[in-house]
Parts: structure tokens; C-alpha cells; sequence
């Protein structure tokens, strides 16, 4: 039999024991509180930082739709300030050729061909009128209504001005077009 000296050392080894597992546990679970809660802070300030970068990206996408809304602002603004000085520089060839047809309308009497360039001249001044005082938008407008009302005569209207202009552009100039440059 075990005796009492050696029942009483083995209770207090064994009290010891289970002592030291005690704190063991202890200091086990105080060191994943510690670490749980330094996880806890390193996530919430992982968390923070991609809030901020997220902030930052939405500023930048926001910023750059702005510069590329202002870009196409500012290109159709310069697109709309050359389309109105063609408009103008149109409207100044329209008027000098109506010049040219008045002339060669003068020079031609009160023949049929001279009443005809008269008529002419007169058209082209009213179109270069016209040219002159409407926005682009208004002339777009009333062609696109002029083309729905009648889109015969507006196709044939296009293919008469095609037509002509082609022969202008080839004779060399408004002087070759009407007949003065030639020896005919």
C-alpha cells in the first residue's frame, strides 16, 4: 500500500499541477484576448485605409468624368466656333457670287440668259441672307423640316446643287463657270 507521506505529496503534486495548467489556461486565454484584440485594431485600420483609397478612387473617377466632360464641352464649343466661321466664309462666297451673276446678268441684257442670272444672283443673295443671320441649328432644323415636307424635291434640290457646284469646283472658279474665261 502507498502510505499516507507519500498519498499527501502526490495530492499536492497533483494540486500543483493543476495549478500551473490553470495558469496556464489563463495566460493562454489573457494572450489570445491580447491578440484577438490586436487582429480586431489591425482589420478596423486595414479598414479604414481601404475607405480612404475607395474615397480616393471615387474623387479621381469623379474628377476625371469632369475634366472629360469639360474636354467634350470645350471641343464641341470649338467645333461649333468652325462650323459657325464656314457658315460665315460661306455666306461671303455666296454673296461675292451673286456678284458675279448680277455682272454677268448686266452684261447679258435683257436677254433670257441675263433674267435667268438675275433671278440667280438674287437666290444666292437670299440664301447667303439667310446664311448670315441663323444659328446652325436653325438652318439644320428647317432643311430636316424642308426634307420631311418634300423629300423629292428636296433629293433632286441636292443633286442639282451637287451637280453644280462639281462643275464649278472643276471650271477653275466663278469667272470660267459663267463663260468669261473662254473663248467661246
Amino acid at each position: 500500500m502507498i502510505k499516507d507521506d507519500t498519498k499527501s505529496e502526490i495530492r499536492d503534486a497533483a494540486s500543483q499541477v493543476k495549478s500551473a495548467a490553470d495558469s496556464v489556461i489563463h495566460d493562454g486565454q489573457d494572450a489570445a484576448r491580447g491578440l484577438a484584440d490586436r487582429a480586431g485594431d489591425a482589420a478596423g485600420h486595414l479598414k479604414d485605409q481601404a475607405m480612404a483609397v475607395k474615397d480616393k478612387a471615387v474623387d479621381m473617377a469623379s474628377n476625371a468624368g469632369a475634366m472629360a466632360a469639360e474636354a467634350v464641352g470645350n471641343a464641341r464649343d470649338m467645333a461649333g466656333q468652325r462650323a459657325n466661321a464656314a457658315k460665315d466664309s460661306l455666306a461671303d462666297e455666296g454673296y461675292k457670287l451673286a456678284d458675279t451673276l448680277r455682272n454677268a446678268a448686266s452684261d447679258r441684257g435683257e436677254s433670257v440668259q441675263g433674267r435667268v442670272l438675275g433671278v440667280m444672283a438674287g437666290g444666292v443673295d437670299s440664301i447667303a441672307d439667310s446664311l448670315q443671320g441663323r444659328s446652325l441649328g436653325e438652318m439644320f432644323g428647317d432643311v430636316q423640316a424642308y426634307a420631311r415636307r418634300n423629300p423629292g424635291l428636296f433629293v433632286a434640290g441636292a443633286a442639282v446643287l451637287g451637280f453644280a457646284l462639281a462643275r464649278f469646283v472643276r471650271s477653275g472658279g466663278s469667272q470660267d463657270y459663267l463663260g468669261k474665261g473662254r473663248n467661246s
